[in-house]
């Protein structure tokens, strides 16, 4: 076993084996058993989530068997806030403005479902493979790997549980295979709410900032921009105009995505002050870039190789 593979067994994979690969089929078939086993299933818990210097913790209950699934997440760190999400929506709730902007770092979230609709895409971008077994929450887990195929995406990880395939733990790793992203759930109570009343919003009279989320809501289906530089097998999801929780100005947001990493490009119109920035922070990195009066900023959970090709891509055709 080579050197960063025993190294990474200790920090991540307890009970390390031979890789066993899985075909295209085999792939599709696990990822399809982990998406329908967070959308499907009722459970609550507690996790955290590290990255770059910090570690946020949170409580998740999720309810299926509703008609449509509803689940509520919120900070247990300071300032709170809260978010509930349902197959149309996404609505964050805080006690006050400046808790609002907070949920930046966590209200779009949505472990443990980490896997789009086009799973036979994410098998045809990445190799998948069985890596070892493990424990999260008291529960046996086994890790898979999935391996990009060109060097535009990261490498993932996810332990999914033995008996229900819910994923209890999931990492993100660079190319030579830091860990610069884990997200691990410490509690967990698998089955029916025994409270709805976990689902509901406790600062409903303070700051509240909805978005939609409904899937396929594609506007204006990305008229008037190309991006020759999107990585291979990357797709729009979602073309909207929205306020972000920022500010007050409507942006334009568009949303792509392999089934596993998404890609966000927001459009503006700034004061000519606004000046271009870049940021790596944990798995996440933004680049910007002005076009006259227009702001153009991409941020995604992809290497920075990949997030600057598609920033120096992109073409704001004239309407």
């Amino acid at each position: 076993m080579s050197g960063w593979r025993a190294a990474l067994c200790v920090l991540v994979v307890p009970v390390c084996a031979a890789a066993v690969p899985l075909g295209g089929k085999q792939a599709v078939a696990l990822l399809d058993r982990v998406a329908a086993a967070a959308y499907r299933q009722s459970y609550s818990g507690i996790y955290q989530h590290q990255y770059a210097r910090s570690l946020m913790t949170y409580r998740l209950a999720h309810a299926s068997g509703l008609g449509n699934p509803l689940e509520k997440r919120e900070s247990l760190d300071d300032p709170p806030w809260e978010v509930v999400r349902d197959n149309q929506s996404l609505t964050v709730y805080a006690p006050d403005r400046q808790a609002l902007k907070a949920a930046r770092t966590g209200a779009f979230q949505t472990f443990p479902s980490l896997f789009g609709d086009n799973r036979a895409e994410i098998a045809r971008h990445y190799a998948v493979e069985r890596i070892g077994k493990d424990r999260a929450a008291g529960r046996d887990c086994v890790w898979w790997q999935l391996t990009p195929r060109d060097a535009q995406r990261y490498p993932r990880r996810f332990c999914a549980d033995i008996r229900t395939s819910l994923i209890l733990k999931s990492a993100i790793l660079t190319a030579d295979r830091q860990i610069i992203d884990r997200l691990s759930f410490s509690e967990l109570k698998l089955g029916k709410l025994g409270d709805l009343g976990q689902l509901q919003p406790q600062y409903r009279d303070g700051a509240v900032w909805r978005m939609p989320v409904a899937a396929g809501d594609r506007g204006d289906g990305g008229r008037g921009i190309q991006i020759p530089g999107l990585p291979e097998g990357f797709s729009l999801q979602r073309d909207v105009s929205r306020r972000l929780l920022s500010g007050q100005q409507a942006v334009r947001h568009l949303v792509y995505s392999d089934g596993v990493a998404s890609l966000s490009v927001f459009i503006e119109r700034v004061p000519d002050a606004v000046q271009p920035t870049a940021m790596q922070n944990g798995a996440i990195t933004l680049r910007s870039r002005k076009m006259g009066d227009i702001l153009v900023t991409v941020v995604g959970d992809l290497p920075d190789n990949a997030v600057q090709s598609v920033s120096h891509s992109i073409i704001l055709l004239r309407p």
